[in-house]
C-alpha cells in the first residue's frame, strides 16, 4: 500500500494533512504561474482519487464570470500534474471534504457509486433553533436541473444546543443548534434547502437562511462564513474495494464559533482521521483554511459578471482529455 498511496498527515511526514499547503499571491489570477503556486490540503491521494479538505470560498471548478480565479480543478491538477474529474460538488461558501477522480475510469466508478448511494457523506451546520433530536427530510427539490422536482432525503441529528440570552429579529432569545447531516442524494443546496424548508436555516447562508440571524453569527463569531461543513465521507474504493473514511474534523474557526455559540461538539469531532481498510493512516489536528479564499459567495453562477471580469482565461496546460467541468452532483 505504501508504494501507491499517500496520505499527506503526520503518520508519514511529520505534519497534518495538507501541511504544506501555501497562499503565495504571484502572476496573474488565471495564469499558469499562479495556479502552480497554490495548494489545495490533500488528505488522501493513491494513483486513482485524491480527497482533499476545500477552503470556505473556493469554487470547486470556474463559472461563467470568474474564469480566471483559482479553483479547486486548476489549483489541484497543477500540483499533482493530473487530469482531476470532479465526481460531486462543494458550494463555494461550505468547506470540507471532497473526492476527485484522476482517471477517467475513477470518474465513471464513483459516480456511480454516488448515483447508487453508496457514497456515505456527513455534514456538520449551526442552524437557527432547536430542531427535532433525529429525523428525515424527504423533501421533492426543484430547480432549472430538475423543473418537474427530484427526489432529496436528508437525515439529521442534533449534537448540541444552546440558548443565548440575546434578542434576534422578533425573538427575545437566541435558540441555536449543531446539527449532523447525512445525505442519501446529491442535489444543488440540498442541506440548505431542507433545512430552510424545515424552519431551520443555516447561520450565515444569505441565499436560504435568515438575515437578521445571519447578522448575529457575524457579531458573535466575527466572520460572514456559511456554517456549514462537509466533516466525513466514507466510501469504497473502486479499484481495490477497501473502504475509505476521511474526516475532516472542525478547523480552529469553527471550534472557536461553537464555543462562542455556547455549542459543545462530541468528543472526537475536532479531529482529522483518515483510515484505510482499518488502518489509521492520519489522526491528529484538522486543516486550517488559509486567508486566500476565505470570501463568502456560491458559484452556481447566477450573479450578474463584475465591472472587472476579466474574460475568458488562459488555459491551463494539460493533457487534450484534460475533463470540462460538466455537471456533477451538488451535495450542499
Amino acid at each position: 500500500m505504501a508504494d501507491e498511496t499517500e496520505s499527506v498527515g503526520r503518520s508519514r511526514s511529520g505534519q497534518p494533512p495538507g501541511g504544506a499547503a501555501q497562499s503565495t499571491r504571484v502572476g496573474a489570477p488565471g495564469s499558469p504561474e499562479r495556479l502552480r503556486s497554490l495548494k489545495l490540503p490533500v488528505l488522501y491521494r493513491d494513483e486513482h482519487i485524491a480527497v482533499v479538505d476545500k477552503p470556505p470560498g473556493l469554487m470547486v471548478h470556474t463559472n461563467r464570470w470568474e474564469r480566471r480565479v483559482p479553483n479547486c480543478i486548476n489549483i489541484l491538477g497543477g500540483s499533482l500534474q493530473a487530469n482531476v474529474r470532479t465526481v460531486h460538488r462543494l458550494d463555494r461558501a461550505t468547506s470540507g471534504v471532497l473526492v476527485f477522480a484522476l482517471t477517467r475510469e475513477s470518474a465513471a466508478a464513483l459516480s456511480e457509486l454516488l448515483r447508487d448511494g453508496q457514497v456515505v457523506k456527513r455534514y456538520l451546520a449551526i442552524v437557527r433553533g432547536h430542531p427535532d433530536k433525529s429525523g428525515t427530510i424527504d423533501e421533492m427539490l426543484y430547480g432549472d436541473r430538475h423543473p418537474g422536482g427530484a427526489d432529496a432525503r436528508t437525515d439529521f441529528r442534533v449534537r448540541s444546543s444552546s440558548v443565548i440570552s440575546e434578542a434576534v429579529g422578533p425573538y427575545d432569545e437566541a435558540w441555536v443548534s449543531l446539527a449532523e447531516l447525512t445525505l442519501h442524494t446529491g442535489r444543488r443546496h440540498q442541506a440548505r434547502r431542507h433545512l430552510h424548508h424545515i424552519n431551520h436555516p443555516i447561520l450565515g447562508d444569505t441565499q436560504h437562511g435568515d438575515a437578521a440571524w445571519n447578522t448575529f453569527a457575524v457579531e458573535r463569531t466575527g466572520s460572514p462564513r456559511l456554517f456549514l461543513r462537509a466533516w466525513e465521507l466514507a466510501l469504497r474504493l473502486p479499484h481495490s474495494g477497501a473502504l475509505l473514511t476521511v474526516r475532516g474534523g472542525l478547523p480552529r474557526f469553527w471550534v472557536e464559533a461553537c464555543a462562542t455559540l455556547d455549542l459543545v461538539a462530541p468528543a472526537g469531532y475536532e479531529e482529522c482521521r483518515v483510515e484505510l481498510a482499518g488502518e489509521v493512516l492520519y489522526s491528529g489536528e484538522a486543516v486550517e483554511p488559509t486567508a486566500e479564499y476565505e470570501a463568502p459567495g456560491d458559484d452556481d453562477g447566477s450573479r450578474e459578471p463584475p465591472d472587472s471580469w476579466p474574460g475568458p482565461p488562459e488555459r491551463f496546460p494539460v493533457t487534450p482529455d484534460s475533463p470540462s467541468a460538466s455537471p456533477s452532483p451538488d451535495d450542499s
